[in-house]
């Protein structure tokens, strides 16, 4: 997710290209997903109330 948040915010690595902002951006949100899906799984199946 670095790469992506490099890409969103503009910095520039030399010897290397960023992703374009829009690619970074659904890269981004990608893992938002894969996170709170995650988390959502593991809280609910350890819930105990």
């Amino acid at each position: 997710p670095g790469g992506a948040a490099a890409a969103l915010s503009g910095q520039s690595v030399p010897g290397s290209e960023l992703l374009a902002p829009a690619v970074a951006a659904l890269l981004l949100v990608a893992y938002a997903v894969v996170f709170a899906t995650a988390g959502t799984r593991f809280g609910v199946g350890r819930d105990i109330t």
